[in-house]
């Protein structure tokens, strides 16, 4: 038995591609469909290894800081290291600034770097590289203070290609450094919050289920030429059971060949996705590697599904030796099964929304799958009613209704994809919409006045006020308005004893921050409790334990001691930045004693918008190694993780939708090579060519706009129900029209794609037969 069944599969193979060019163009085109799908999930299985590497990179240059009270004394070695960061262009550039301790041994070094960095010197990623030598480079070149770029950081330093690293060499206002002994410190991975983990696996859910659609309805391309093969085969005297086995041996053939093509198609886009860096750093193209526990179970899984689709097609299909009938008696299509599905899966949601002890993402996935899918299985459902009632109409409109009424299943289900892809984009983005409007850096902030904000901490006076000085008249700076703060406690014995934060500016910088009413140089406010510290009291430097973080006893002694003037009450108010900030708020006339030896300076600036790129003017005023902090763009700031989801869900939806696609486009090239004898019979009769190119547009217009429809229904529908998933509500209504825009611009792609093959089949020699 086991020798007759290989033989009848592999007479299934010679099949699939004998028949001359028809039969091999028919299997490699299902190959190319298969190829696709399997590329798409192998890249997906590669995502745990993608993270597993840069982990191990990031882990590989973490410092190992010397233990406590060895700076006079520092091991073997040692290097000096203090970290340093900046934005520039909406990039985050981040690195280190290392200088020798030991110059008596080999220095301990980063991974990607061959020697430590001599004064003046700077190693970079090559992705910083390009930052530097592109538009605007200069200014973020100026924050470097003039280093020379002496060599480029190694594949094996960075996080990944998309990175912003660099390190310098000892600079001289860098700061205190803290003593490394060596690098590669073993951290646990870095884990993204419970709600991002959330949206990650319903995004994988929504991108990969189109996926299987697809390698499912790529199986069944060139089905009514299969069919005919097997009637030739019952002629000649093989029965319903052989003639399974050859169809196997036949899918099986091009199964294979489509793994083997998407193996290839795999590797080969693994250079390109290498180069995109949507999501976070990127990922170089060696670490973009199935991991074999979820590569393999596709790779099983393609050829049996692919077979097991096959047998079930044939399911309706009477082939006889005198040709092939379908079931016309076949009953209609069942509601009630559909609608468990859309019904189990919204339940699913709700329990998974409700689950506390764990398990909620499984059944988030479930519920996600059983709902998209049951929104997938109503395509086939309506377009059946659907067509049963159409009539009339032009030529053109009748030829495509009656072709879709003969093959409305398969019609059905190459739509299916789209439907899928647009209803569960759809829902993630009015999700995202309401997550980031939730999880929103500063939403109270007000851009219209203040566009940027910088600040410097625990800093002495004079250094201060070079800070706030700087950006006065810069390039870029519109307006500028600064204050010092210190955190200050009333003296031993006076009344008020509390915390008292004290912050002085001028009252430009003073309105920025509390609602002062008038205010002249010499006044004081007082701002939040009903009752503030009376006039004469004396405040001194708060101080902590460096060991506990305890509060010391106020010590008068300490210096920087302020006198309370006669303050009146002001109002607080948001600030530009979004703070509230309350205490005693002094103009410089105000001030009765001295500063503390160490404050805080912050600056708002307003950006001038005659200045191209003046926010990186603005940024490159300050420096990456005085303890300045300066936030984006205010009012424009957002949850940089949320930002990375949101460009990955755009990245992959962009890929799914052009594989649907390519998908559409073979199998209408493929249904129009087998209606190629129809056709040049139509034409020979007179009919016109652009009625039969109308006709091709109508039959993707039509499965595809009932596809849209229905997702959009089911979008919304599943949107409403992650909404309450997350905890969020709906913001964003206008998620769906882009989506339509796309769905009915496939349209015009594939139909655009089918004329060339329609006006080849259109020849009279397609009236040949033999």
């Amino acid at each position: 038995m086991s020798g007759r069944l290989l033989r009848e599969l592999g007479m299934g193979a010679r099949m699939a591609f004998g028949g001359g060019r028809g039969g091999v163009t028919r299997t490699v085109l299902t190959a190319i469909g298969i190829g696709l799908g399997v590329a798409v999930l192998l890249l997906a299985a590669s995502v745990p290894a993608i993270r597993a590497a840069s982990d191990d990179r990031v882990d590989g240059r973490a410092p190992v800081f010397a233990g406590a009270g060895t700076e006079d004394d520092p091991p073997t070695g040692s290097v000096g290291l203090r970290y340093a960061e900046t934005e520039f262009l909406g990039q985050r550039v981040s690195g280190a600034v290392l200088e020798r301790i030991d110059v008596g041994a080999a220095p301990a070094l980063p991974p990607g770097i061959d020697r430590l960095p001599k004064p003046g010197d700077l190693y970079v990623s090559p992705a910083l590289a390009r930052l530097l030598d592109g538009e605007h480079g200069e200014l973020l070149a100026a924050r470097f203070g003039g280093a020379r770029v002496a060599g480029t950081i190694g594949n094996e330093g960075l996080a990944g290609p998309g990175e912003h690293r660099f390190y310098q060499g000892a600079v001289a206002d860098a700061g205190e450094s803290r003593v490394v002994t060596s690098f590669g410190d073993d951290r646990a991975a870095n884990s993204l919050p419970p709600l991002f983990v959330m949206l990650i696996v319903v995004i994988l859910v929504v991108l990969l289920l189109p996926v299987a659609v697809f390698v499912a309805t790529a199986v069944r391309f060139g089905g009514e030429s299969r069919d005919r093969r097997l009637a030739a085969l019952r002629l000649v005297g093989a029965d319903r059971a052989m003639t399974a086995r050859i169809t196997a041996g036949e899918t099986l053939a091009g199964a294979l060949l489509g793994l083997v093509s998407g193996v290839g198609i795999f590797y080969a886009l693994r250079s390109v996705a290498a180069g995109i860096t949507l999501f976070g750093n990127g990922a170089f193209a060696t670490d973009i590697t199935p991991v074999p526990a979820l590569a393999l179970p596709v790779l099983a899984a393609v050829p049996v599904s692919s077979v097991a689709v096959s047998l079930f097609a044939l399911r309706s299909v009477a082939v006889t030796p005198l040709g092939v009938a379908r079931d016309g008696a076949e009953r209609p299509r069942r509601m009630w099964w559909r609608s468990v599905l859309l019904l189990g899966g919204a339940l699913l949601l709700a329990f998974g929304a409700s689950a506390t002890d764990g398990g909620g993402e499984t059944l988030v996935v479930l519920g996600m799958l059983a709902f998209l899918i049951g929104t997938a299985l109503m395509v086939p459902w309506l377009m059946e009613r659907l067509l049963r009632r159409l009539r009339g109409g032009p030529l053109s409109w009748q030829l495509a209704v009656r072709r879709l009424q003969l093959t409305g299943g398969s019609a059905a289900r190459a739509v299916s994809g789209v439907t899928v892809a647009v209803a569960g984009a759809v829902a993630l983005q009015m999700v995202f919409a309401g997550v980031d409007r939730d999880t929103r850096v500063g939403s109270d902030q007000d851009a219209e006045e203040v566009q940027f904000v910088a600040s410097s901490r625990d800093t002495d006076t004079h250094a201060a006020a070079a800070f706030l000085t700087r950006y006065e008249g810069g390039t870029g700076v519109a307006a500028s308005a600064g204050h010092y703060s210190a955190r200050m406690v009333a003296a031993p014995g006076g009344p008020g004893a509390e915390f008292v934060p004290v912050r002085v500016g001028d009252c430009a910088a003073l309105a920025q921050l509390v609602r002062t009413g008038s205010c002249a140089d010499g006044d004081a406010f007082w701002v939040a409790g009903e009752v503030g510290p009376q006039p004469g009291t004396e405040l001194v430097p708060y101080a902590e334990d460096p060991s506990t973080g305890e509060p010391l006893p106020p010590d008068p002694s300490a210096g920087g001691t302020l006198v309370v003037p006669e303050t009146v009450a002001a109002t607080m108010r948001v600030g530009a930045d979004g703070n509230h900030r309350n205490g005693l708020f002094l103009t410089p006339g105000a001030v009765l004693g001295e500063l503390p030896d160490r404050v805080d300076a912050e600056v708002f600036v307003a950006l001038d918008p005659t200045v191209p790129a003046a926010l990186e003017h603005v940024r490159s005023l300050g420096s990456l190694y005085d303890g300045t902090r300066s936030h984006e763009r205010l009012g424009q700031v957002g949850d940089a993780d949320l930002a990375a989801v949101s460009q990955w869900l755009a990245a992959g939806s962009t890929a799914v939708m052009l594989m649907i696609a390519a998908s559409l486009i073979v199998s209408t090239v493929e249904q129009l090579r087998e209606r190629r004898r129809q056709l040049a019979v139509l034409v020979a009769f007179g009919t016109r060519r652009r009625t039969l190119a109308a006709s091709v547009l109508w039959q993707t217009a039509v499965p595809v706009g009932l596809g849209l429809v229905i997702a959009a229904v089911g979008g919304v529908s599943l949107g409403l129900l992650l909404v309450r998933l997350f905890g969020t509500e709906v913001v964003d209504w206008w998620a769906l029209p882009p989506y339509l825009g796309v769905g009915l611009g496939m349209v015009a792609v594939v139909t655009s794609a089918g004329l060339p093959p329609l006006w080849r089949m259109m020849r009279p020699d397609g009236l040949r037969s033999e």
